[in-house]
């Protein structure tokens, strides 16, 4: 990213060869970055709820399967 930034006051200031000129200033900045992303607070969150639907589905399969007496 550039960004180009002119400055300015309407004081006037000495300068260096001591006559009064304008304060400002022109300041360029120059940016760049890269984004990484670091699995710091993910503890596999998807995997062990997918896990547990599985053991779910897998019980409620087993109930469905085994035969139940009549009381």
């Amino acid at each position: 990213m550039y960004m180009r930034s002119d400055a300015g006051f309407p004081q006037r200031g000495f300068g260096p060869t001591g006559e009064l000129e304008r304060v400002r200033g022109v300041f360029h900045y120059w940016s760049a970055g890269a984004m990484v992303t670091l699995p710091l607070l993910n503890r596999n969150q998807g995997a062990v709820a997918a896990a547990q639907a599985e053991r779910t589905a897998a019980a409620a399969q087993v109930d469905a399967v085994r035969p139940h007496r009549a009381v």
